[in-house]
């Protein structure tokens, strides 16, 4: 059955229905960006308030109906967000990628001057790298392959850009790093590879986050490796 895309949007309320809940106070007219939870609120997770991990979790564009692509769409009020006067609804549309990379460097309590490794630099590259100098990173690794992704790392903020085809990004980075490696590394790249790489190049104690969908099976992982690793695999969602 064919499904009209598009999870990461914004747009303009054309009609509000007349029993929706509205605690917003929004308005026929209001620009809002738009969470594309589709969730039960009655199973476990739901219950204690992690409607992301509903054991039926959906996307607005992406588990049927209509998406972002649409002329018209409807949604739940409570998912729908205003935008502050004079924000454009392009600029809209990327608060849920960059809600995405904010939670996800949210899992590691990062100080000024902390060093961080990520690897692909996609939408959700980008918004981590952002989110990482937002709060305040010291050095933040890239490591991409794409030579116009490894020019848009440069422009949102990487002081560092390593290509996995040519350079050791392990020993890079924990050359980068003064011998340590970084005390965090994000995997956005959604390749086998990159979660083993991220353990290898964090500091002893540090942390990994994955942000990715993986395409494959990653590789298999022992518990001795991850002990050798001394890394902190993080896997939140």
């Amino acid at each position: 059955m064919p499904v009209a895309i598009g999870h990461e949007f914004s747009g303009t309320i054309v009609e509000i229905g007349p029993n929706a809940a509205n605690p917003q106070n929004l308005k026929v007219g209001d620009d809002v960006a738009v969470q594309p939870t589709i969730c039960c609120f009655g199973c476990g997770p739901c219950r204690e308030g992690y409607i992301n991990c509903c054991d039926s979790a959906g996307f607005v564009g992406l588990s049927g109906g209509g998406g972002g692509m649409t002329d018209a769409v409807c949604v739940d009020p409570q998912f729908v967000f205003k935008l502050p006067k004079g924000t454009s609804l392009q600029i809209g549309a990327l608060v849920e990628p960059l809600a995405v990379a904010w939670h996800a460097v949210d899992q590691y309590p990062i100080k000024e001057g902390d060093e961080a490794l990520v690897l692909g630099a996609g939408p959700i590259g980008l918004g981590v790298i952002q989110c990482l100098k937002a709060r305040g990173a010291k050095t933040i690794i890239v490591a991409e392959v794409a030579e116009q992704r490894q020019k848009f790392a440069r422009e949102f903020g990487a002081t560092h850009v390593l290509d996995p085809r040519h350079d050791d990004v392990v020993k890079k980075a924990k050359e980068i790093c003064g011998g340590l490696g970084p005390h965090l590394a994000l995997d956005a790249a959604g390749v086998a590879a990159s979660v083993k790489t991220a353990a290898l190049a964090v500091r002893a104690r540090g942390t990994v986050v994955n942000v990715a969908i993986w395409e494959k099976e990653v590789s298999k992982m022992s518990g001795f490796e991850l002990c050798d690793w001394r890394s902190d695999l993080t896997i939140n969602t």
